[in-house]
């Protein structure tokens, strides 16, 4: 939630558009109100290209491995919404229920596959969420009787509800307003950063830097669009249809194991379209469920500097990977 003041001309300039007597949607559940919330997301993804260069000349290969990837993600909280002020939770007892990812790596045509699983050390963890009032920011501690790692506790968000999605006033159908990264990144990366790692490995401290560096850089557009309310179940959901464009590259020196290696420097690039619809419960005040479709690209580079003798050489390898993901998210009251 980083640089959010950013938004606020761009809200004002917005509300100053939008003409009265429309519906207002806005964040307002009861207090004491527990929200099961629940994240899942699919995508399949191919290699699509390999590029290698040593010393400034491309060495192949011609044609990249035939490579997928299935993945798949769950997450499940709990809040209790303990208080609310001025339009935002202020103290939220969050239960990780349940955090899992999974990935199956294959080949076409080959009858071997390679199976992933990851997991969370926050999964059954209760965190407390409370607004710090003078440093305007969420500070995030374990529940009592409870310990959790400060590092785990780092990188965590508040807003699962997608509040950065909503309107800055009354909206009549068909009102646009803009979105920015950081509603993405809401939407992305649901609670901030879970430190997903493989049982029995170890955080590896470069890949969660790369991690959070490339979501906290990236850069775009996003846009919203109010399609009017729906009911459903004897719900009144206001619906906002949402597209965003976004990219991102970063890099970082990463500690090298063999000793010819001077210097290795990894970096991320990715490109993101991303389209899906928000229905948000109006009686209730809290967001109702969403379903979105991201279509992206992830480039995996390295640069190794190497030393063998008084000679000197750099290699650049580029893998590129391209393919959809769906995410879907419900939200029930208990």
């Amino acid at each position: 939630m980083k640089h959010l003041f950013l938004l606020a001309p761009l809200l004002a300039a917005a509300a100053a558009g939008f003409r009265s007597g429309g519906e207002s949607i806005v964040y307002a559940p009861a207090e004491g109100q527990r929200l099961a919330r629940t994240f899942d997301s699919k995508g399949e993804y191919s290699l699509r290209e390999i590029a290698i260069e040593v010393d400034g000349e491309e060495v192949g290969p011609e044609d990249a491995p035939s490579v997928e990837i299935a993945s798949t993600e769950h997450i499940a909280v709990t809040d209790e919404i303990a208080a609310i002020a001025a339009g935002r939770p202020t103290r939220i007892e969050r239960t990780f229920d349940e955090l899992s990812q999974g990935a199956v790596l294959s080949s076409p045509g080959a009858d071997e596959s390679t199976e992933l699983a990851y997991a969370s050390e926050l999964e059954e963890a209760t965190v407390v969420i409370a607004w710090d009032e003078e440093e305007e920011t969420y500070a995030f501690s374990a529940a009592e009787d409870e310990e959790i790692d400060e590092e785990l506790l780092a990188h965590l968000a508040e807003d699962m509800d997608l509040r950065l999605f909503l309107p800055p006033g009354e909206v009549e159908e068909g009102a646009t307003w803009p979105l920015s990264a950081a509603a993405y990144r809401s939407l992305a990366w649901p609670g901030g950063n879970l430190q997903f790692i493989a049982e029995g490995e170890e955080q590896d401290a470069d890949e969660l830097a790369l991690d959070l560096a490339l979501a906290a850089a990236l850069e775009g557009e996003g846009e919203a669009t109010y399609a009017g309310v729906r009911e459903e179940d004897g719900l009144r959901l206001a619906a906002i249809s949402f597209t965003f464009e976004l990219e991102a590259a970063v890099e970082r020196e990463v500690e090298a194991e063999a000793e010819a290696v001077r210097s290795l420097v990894s970096g991320r690039e990715t490109t993101r379209e991303v389209e899906g619809e928000l229905l948000w419960d109006l009686e209730h005040g809290h967001l109702h469920s969403l379903t979105a479709t991201d279509e992206s690209e992830f480039v995996f580079a390295e640069t190794v500097s190497l030393d063998f003798g008084e000679e000197s050489h750099v290699q650049k390898q580029r893998r590129t990977f391209t393919g959809t993901s769906t995410l879907t998210v419900t939200v029930e009251r208990e």
